[in-house]
């Protein structure tokens, strides 16, 4: 059961993050957060499924902006929204959208990362 995929996939994104997987279940854990990560700054929460419309829709954009030798970037928004935007994209392509983001100075700094507790 260690080895399960979603085990494995939350270390990939803690690790992706310089950081660990939350043991147990977040909140079972005996640690201060429910955060799949024990990630200082960053609250990661980590979804696998068979199935997503986002991933859907992220998968068409990519094959497009492949097409054009660009990277894929997907904007979602619900109707109404006054808190922002979400973007989806591969982590590999974090820093080239981060370096044409026009407020990425308003962003604020990252310091430090969590350790793992052997």
């Amino acid at each position: 059961m260690a080895n399960s995929g979603w085990k494995k996939f939350e270390r990939r994104v803690a690790a992706f993050f310089h950081s660990c997987r939350t043991p147990l279940s977040g909140s079972n854990s005996r640690h201060n957060t429910e955060s799949d990560t024990l990630h200082e700054v960053l609250y990661i929460e980590c979804k696998q499924r068979k199935a997503s419309g986002a991933v859907a829709l992220f998968r068409d954009t990519e094959a497009k902006a492949r097409a054009e030798k660009k990277v894929a970037v997907v904007a979602l928004q619900q109707t109404g929204d006054t808190l922002g935007w979400l973007i989806v994209c591969r982590p590999q392509d974090l820093a080239i959208i981060a370096s044409y983001s026009k407020d990425i100075e308003g962003l604020p700094k990252i310091e430090g990362a969590s350790t793992c507790e052997k």
